[in-house]
């Protein structure tokens, strides 16, 4: 009972350690994104990478990061303004890094947890779960960051600031 209690844990925290950095990675391209309006040139256009890109995070960052070496190119004209920005893309970076090693652990303990409770799936079940798991992750940190998630944030506190 211990042992199914433990791996148990482990699948949540491994989880945990996957979507909650992914979060922060999130919350840290959102800073990005502010600060780089004050250098972004008037009359530029740079579309938004669309949040569906989070179904493939690596390709999601990616794609944020080359936006973000457009607008510096086009719009930084210091070296002071570019170490300015500099730290949000390392920090961003850093953190989908951590979300990823909390995927491998997460795939790890769903398999020990799995053992644990003598549940043998075939591989192809074992990987529709792992993106089950993927995807709801990655839902969950959509749905955090989401407008609709802040007016709804926003209005509880205003009803409770009465």
């Amino acid at each position: 009972m211990k042992d199914q209690v433990m791996a148990l844990l482990a699948f949540l925290g491994d989880w945990l350690l996957f979507i909650f950095p992914m979060y922060q990675g999130v919350l840290e391209i959102t800073e990005q994104k502010k600060a780089l309006r004050r250098f972004m040139k008037k009359g530029k256009k740079y579309p938004d990478i669309s949040l569906w890109y989070w179904l493939l995070p690596p390709y999601k960052i990616f794609l944020e990061r080359q936006r973000i070496k457009r607008i510096l190119r086009d719009s930084i004209d210091s070296e002071k303004n570019f170490f300015v920005m500099q730290p949000f893309m390392n920090k961003a970076t850093a953190w989908f890094f951590v979300a990823i090693a909390g995927l491998l652990n997460g795939i790890a303990a769903t398999n020990d947890l799995l053992e644990q409770f003598k549940v043998e799936l075939p591989w192809p079940l074992f990987i529709l779960l792992i993106l089950v798991l993927i995807v709801s992750g990655i839902l969950q940190v959509i749905y955090r960051s989401s407008k609709r998630r802040q007016s709804q944030q926003l209005q509880k506190y205003q009803k409770g600031a009465k």
